[in-house]
């Protein structure tokens, strides 16, 4: 029986199985400190740096030993699931990237897949959400969305940055070195 995924735990992963956390405490003022275990926690405190800047920062504290600064920098939980960090390199802006593609079929699409994925087989809000892309109402996509836990809009949001958001870019990018 698996037990219940309670906390979250920011650390650098040198190898499968092999990684160390991160305590957060260290880069504060005595006075925020908190417990960091959730994602909304961790989240709030990455969001506000670079990957490059987290590493500087764990570096020049000397909290792991040199060997993990190579790793990988994600969120795990206590069962040991790997998760990606939402730093201020993250195209974190769900409003903006519905704008911008809410005439698109296919990205539309690929949106409405991943939503499919995180809600599960809620029959109801599938249907909701179907209806408010096929109107192109962005304002009801985003109430849709709100009713979800954070862990499952995070999860929607970082895979649209990862392979949405980044493949556009990279195609445009594509394209303007061909011309």
């Amino acid at each position: 029986m698996e037990k219940n995924i309670s906390n979250y735990y920011l650390v650098l992963e040198y190898r499968p199985g092999d990684f160390m956390p991160i305590d957060i405490n260290v880069f504060l003022d005595d006075k925020y400190k908190t417990y960091y275990s959730s994602f909304m926690s961790i989240d709030s405190f990455t969001k506000n740096y670079s990957e490059y800047e987290l590493r500087e920062m764990i570096r020049l504290n000397n909290l792991v030993p040199n060997m993990y600064l190579s790793g990988r920098l994600i969120i795990m939980d206590d069962n040991r699931h790997r998760f990606p960090l939402y730093t201020k390199d993250v195209d974190y802006s769900l409003p903006r990237f519905l704008l911008d593609n809410i005439d698109n079929k296919i990205i539309m699409n690929k949106f409405m897949n991943v939503y499919i994925k995180n809600v599960k087989h809620n029959k109801e809000y599938i249907d909701k959400m179907k209806l408010a892309i096929n109107s192109k109402n962005v304002n009801e996509i985003l109430t849709i969305l709100g009713s979800l836990s954070y862990k499952n809009i995070r999860d929607i949001f970082m895979y649209i940055n990862d392979n949405i958001i980044s493949i556009e870019k990279r195609r445009v990018l594509e394209n303007e070195m061909a011309a």
